[in-house]
């Protein structure tokens, strides 16, 4: 194998004999030199080779995607949902429900694509409020969340000093 490595451009090795019988032990062309079937199915067999790889390079990236958008849309939602900011809280449910446009683009697109075992499922995500919903919505919650740190406060025994 190291002579492989040694080898120069000009020498004879790369050179195509066509067919010059001397130039074959036992005076026989090997089938894969001079029989244009067998050529073909080593190409044909390669061919097959390099689809399955490249399947596999496309499931591995399919799970990648939907990994990538499951925790790109919770953490969007998380924000959505924890964010005592109004403004922050309506971009952050814009931007959640532009990533769920563009899953339900890519589902349509990925159909055929076969995925890695193990992945996320888009199947598990449920369509955000939508944005004209959010002030009203926000407002509530927001007033749930204060008459409830009132009650709380009220079942909390005063401090002594």
């Amino acid at each position: 194998m190291e002579g492989l490595y040694q080898l120069d451009v000009d020498q004879d090795i790369w050179e195509d004999s066509r067919g010059d019988i001397a130039d074959f032990p036992d005076g026989i062309v090997p089938p894969w030199l001079g029989d244009p079937s067998v050529k073909e199915g080593i190409w044909l067999s390669q061919e097959i080779a390099n689809c399955h790889q490249e399947l596999e390079r496309c499931k591995a990236e399919h799970a990648n995607l939907q990994t990538w958008f499951c925790e790109e849309y919770s953490c969007v939602m998380e924000v959505f949902m924890g964010s005592e900011d109004e403004d922050v809280s309506y971009f952050a449910l814009h931007q959640a429900n532009q990533l769920y446009e563009w899953m339900t683009a890519w589902k349509k697109d990925m159909v055929q694509v076969p995925i890695s075992s193990g992945a996320p499922s888009w199947d598990n995500i449920c369509r955000p409020l939508p944005l004209q919903e959010h002030h009203a919505v926000w407002t509530q919650v927001q007033h749930e969340m204060e008459f409830d740190a009132t009650a709380i406060s009220d079942l909390q025994p005063p401090l002594t000093t």
